[in-house]
């Protein structure tokens, strides 16, 4: 069963890696397997729209997930891996210190869950500290959004994340 979720989980990490990859032509760069103090980050997507940690998970099954502002992830009525939007926090804030404390920016990091398998997702939101998507709707938000960020800023962010996560 352990090795089962391993892969599993690797699996999910590899999708929205490569969906990551693909907004490369876009100006972005991706940050994959971060170590900071006991965090581990699946990926970093720093890019013209802002810095984004995303928390990846696996999941069998299909249907509707649901994310609420403030309650959580859910699938129907019942409260499903929430402990994703928490890690996803963590790993936001310590990747703020560093972008505060290491590259002297004062950019915000937008703590994001991104839920791959044969999933929808129907979103309950209107100000959050927190995003759900799959891979596809994270590359259409992020596509969506105002520039905020210059090339020299990205290219900072990355480079220093390359840096000091391994």
């Amino acid at each position: 069963m352990q090795i089962e979720q391993i892969t599993l989980g690797e699996r999910g990490e590899r999708v929205v890696g490569e969906a990551l990859e693909e907004l490369e032509n876009e100006g972005y760069r991706a940050v994959h397997s971060i170590f900071l103090e006991g965090c581990d980050i699946d990926h970093v997507l720093v890019g013209p729209a802002g810095v984004f940690l995303i928390e990846t998970k696996y999941r069998n099954g299909n249907g509707l997930i649901t994310f609420r502002n403030g309650q959580g992830i859910f699938v129907g009525n019942k409260r499903r891996w929430n402990g994703a939007i928490q890690q996803a926090k963590r790993g936001a804030s310590k990747v703020s210190d560093i972008i505060r404390g290491k590259c002297g920016l004062a950019e915000g990091v937008w703590p994001v869950v991104v839920i791959v398998g044969n999933w929808r997702i129907a979103d309950e939101w209107a100000f959050t500290d927190a995003r759900v998507f799959t891979p596809e709707s994270l590359r259409d938000y992020v596509l969506q959004q105002q520039p905020i960020l210059k090339r020299i800023e990205i290219d900072l962010i990355a480079s220093y994340l390359e840096r000091s996560g391994n």
